[in-house]
């Protein structure tokens, strides 16, 4: 079935990484530079369930459906002036 029209991806005022922690800016670059969930953990000396709390988070924050929807909308959104 194809589209008709396109899809509105990112809709202006909707989330932005400026609104995360600290924290949750040093895991969201770690999850974007490839590294798992388990990974990020061991890196930050958290639990995995930690790493997860904070990732569900990230993607409240930024209205994400999944972590890989969060980081395409950060690209997105920095990479067009609003």
């Amino acid at each position: 079935m194809a589209l008709s029209r396109p899809l509105l991806i990112v809709e202006l005022g909707q989330g932005d990484v400026r609104n995360l922690s600290p924290k949750e800016m040093m895991i969201f670059n770690l999850i974007a530079s490839g590294y798992t969930g388990k990974e990020v953990a061991r890196e930050i000396s958290a639990s995995p369930r930690t790493v997860q709390t904070h990732l569900e988070s990230i993607k409240l924050k930024l209205g994400a459906k999944n972590v890989t929807h969060a980081v395409a909308l950060y690209l997105l959104r920095t990479s067009v002036n609003f």
